[in-house]
């Protein structure tokens, strides 16, 4: 934050596309910044995300198996989707 910020003030005095490049690392440390108090951080939070996701999942292919078989192909869930979605949930 603090690099893109001096970047982007160097930029105003002296070369000018060093205001598009501080502003750019500015955004990339406030949403690293962010993401650091959205995500789980302990190993434990995390193991137990992955735990509901494993079990998500493995529900979701035992009811598409039985969808295959009547025919019904259907794809409700994202594996990528679903494991946010467990994250997202646990933080809130």
């Amino acid at each position: 934050i603090f690099v893109g910020l001096g970047l982007f003030l160097f930029g105003l005095v002296n070369i000018a596309i060093l205001k598009g490049v501080g502003l750019l690392v500015f955004c990339i440390g406030f949403g690293s910044l962010i993401a650091g108090y959205i995500y789980p951080n302990n190993s434990n939070e995390i193991a137990e995300a992955v735990e509901k996701f494993e079990k998500k999942i493995a529900e979701s292919d035992e009811s598409r198996n039985s969808n295959t078989r009547t025919g019904n192909n259907d794809r409700n869930n994202s594996s990528v989707g679903s494991l946010y979605l467990v994250i997202f949930r646990k933080q809130r």
